[in-house]
C-alpha cells in the first residue's frame, strides 16, 4: 500500500512470508523460553498465518491465524514446547508491520 515515503501508486496486495533464524535455549543461568508475544498490525484485509518449526526438522506446526480489519493492533502469544531450537515462520497475504517479539523466559527446575 502507499505511503508518503515511496509516492507513486498504491501497490497490489500480494503474497508474503518471514522467517526467524534458529532461536535456541542456550540461555545463561539454565533459563528457557516459556512463551513468546508477537505484537502485529494486520491491514484491512490482510490474513496472515503463524506456524513453528522445532529443532529444523522441516515440519511447520500452525499455531496461529489473524484476519485484519485495518483499524487495531494485535498480540499473538506462543507457547514454544520443549526442543532444542525453533523457528518462527508468519506468512500471509496483504498489508501487515510486525512491531515486536517479546520473549519471556524462566530457569528451569
Amino acid at each position: 500500500n502507499a505511503d508518503s515515503t515511496f509516492p507513486g501508486l498504491p501497490e497490489e496486495d500480494f503474497d508474503w512470508y518471514c522467517v526467524t533464524n534458529s532461536i535456541g535455549y542456550g540461555i545463561q543461568n539454565r533459563k528457557y523460553i516459556s512463551s513468546l508475544s508477537l505484537r502485529m498490525e494486520p491491514g484491512d484485509g490482510c490474513e496472515a498465518d503463524i506456524f513453528i518449526e522445532y529443532d529444523n526438522d522441516g515440519i511447520w506446526h500452525p499455531t496461529a491465524q489473524i484476519k485484519g480489519d485495518g483499524d487495531s493492533t494485535v498480540t499473538v502469544p506462543v507457547i514454544p514446547g520443549r526442543c532444542d531450537s525453533f523457528k518462527l515462520k508468519i506468512a500471509g497475504h496483504g498489508d501487515m508491520k510486525i512491531r515486536s517479539v517479546k520473549f519471556t523466559s524462566e530457569e528451569a527446575i
